[in-house]
């Protein structure tokens, strides 16, 4: 395992969150639902298993919780700033934007965190020039252009 820390927080610093190793997934999302919810054209995210992942109590004065009113996702972020620091999704693991990352490493997203892939590239609302693998929907679905 890669013995790497990332020492997340939020824009005003009340919160902070730790993720140890390497995510289970880091990937880009272009599901329509990922987009509403998250208020975006497409998510850049990473998916870490609990164990690696220190997170703040959830505590209404400290976090909010916002909970999708009929899907299976939630996010979480600071009651004071209003800063985004994880959501949970229908896997249940905590999903970590690259936004985040980025901010913790003076804008850029750490190589070992690289996006892998993109999900759900059949619902898209921009096109994507790059090289990474555009699944129809999810990972065990065929590739577009393949």
């Amino acid at each position: 395992m890669n013995a790497s820390t990332y020492a997340l927080s939020c824009d005003c610093g009340a919160l902070t969150l730790t993720a140890h190793g390497e995510p289970a997934a880091s990937e880009y999302c272009h599901c329509a639902t990922c987009r509403a919810f998250h208020g975006v054209d497409m998510t850049s995210v990473t998916a870490w298993p609990e164990a690696q992942v220190e997170l703040p109590a959830v505590d209404a004065n400290a976090v909010f919780e916002y909970a999708h009113p009929h899907k299976q996702m939630r996010r979480f972020g600071c009651a004071r700033c209003g800063t985004l620091l994880y959501a949970r999704h229908r896997p249940g693991m905590p999903v970590i934007e690259h936004a985040r990352f980025r901010v913790a490493n003076d804008g850029e997203l750490p190589r070992a965190l690289m996006p892998a892939r993109h999900l759900f590239y059949a619902e898209r609302v921009i096109d994507i020039d790059d090289e990474l693998p555009k699944y129809r929907t999810d990972a065990q679905s065929e590739i577009i252009g393949a």
